[in-house]
């Protein structure tokens, strides 16, 4: 179901997992830089995600055009934007998919609301998983 707002009230008390996208401000664009994902992405909308979710005890994801379904605390390389742009693409689309669906369909089951803050191209990925436990933010 799509929404304007995230309804914080009607969660109160339930397990939650927020699914969120990689930003293209990065610590850095090359291999040379490592660092856990969550560190990693640097921009606005990323980091407002990260505060929401860890001032209300959220579990989060992070979909990235690299490597597909990330967790937080996962370490890896810095990249440029050579992945996104693969997103314009139906067959990019698809490719992700491979990375990403295997290991949200092993999560998904332990929560009872999700929330997708991701731009059309990315819910395009997850949009095969979506139930009525679904909060879409446009």
């Amino acid at each position: 179901m799509f929404v304007e707002r995230i309804p914080i009230e009607k969660l109160k008390g339930k397990k939650v997992l927020v699914i969120t996208t990689c930003s293209g401000t990065k610590l850095g664009d090359t291999p040379k830089v490592r660092a856990k994902a969550k560190d990693m992405y640097q921009g606005r909308l990323f980091k407002l995600v990260r505060k929401l979710c860890e001032s209300h005890n959220w579990d989060y994801v992070i979909i990235s055009g690299k490597y597909g379904l990330l967790f937080p605390d996962e370490e890896i390389e810095g990249y440029g934007d050579l992945y996104y742009n693969s997103l314009k693409t139906k067959k990019g689309i698809e490719a992700l998919k491979l990375k990403v669906i295997p290991k949200l369909k092993k999560i998904i089951s332990d929560y009872d609301n999700i929330i997708v803050i991701a731009g059309r191209r990315f819910r395009h990925v997850i949009e095969e998983l979506v139930d009525d436990r679904f909060l879409i933010i446009k």
